[in-house]
């Protein structure tokens, strides 16, 4: 995990973020945005951190209040996990201090996310392998059903 301001401070994460990613690793990284009113206004260190960091991420989003807390750094966790890369999330700086609050909206179901986490099947060691590809060998109408982690 790794934590920066917003403009400059998120900026410099860069660097270190791309190479979690063209690494595989996980990792989640928390930045700050202006005061939500001041977003796109051009005001210091305006920076719009989510539309940047687009590239580097496999989850990105921007919190837009503290209802919204609890299901972006559950899902930021899981894809950073899950995808071995980077999830990010930011928040604006008058919301930081803000306590988390139960979702407002009739859609926004607390807690909507599993609590059941998968980790990556992982391969098989060379002896099943070859095993497999045996069998395979020999078929004449094959079909491979394949789900996670294949």
């Amino acid at each position: 995990m790794c934590l920066a301001t917003s403009g400059p401070g998120g900026i410099h994460l860069l660097n270190g973020l791309y190479d979690a990613k063209l690494d595989g690793q996980p990792v989640l990284a928390i930045t700050g945005l202006p005061y939500h009113d001041l977003i796109g206004t051009k005001t210091q260190q305006d920076v719009e951190l989510d539309k940047l960091f687009t590239d580097v991420t496999v989850y990105n989003a921007r919190v837009m209040e503290a209802a919204h807390v609890k299901n972006v750094s559950d899902l930021a966790c899981r894809a950073a996990l899950g995808y071995r890369g980077v999830a990010h999330i930011t928040f604006p700086v008058d919301f930081q201090e803000l306590e988390v609050s139960e979702p407002e909206t009739q859609r926004n179901v607390s807690q909507h996310t599993s609590n059941i986490f998968s980790v990556e099947a992982g391969l098989q060691n060379k002896k099943n392998l070859d095993l497999a590809a045996d069998i395979l060998n020999v078929g004449e109408k094959i079909a491979i059903l394949a789900g996670r982690g294949a």
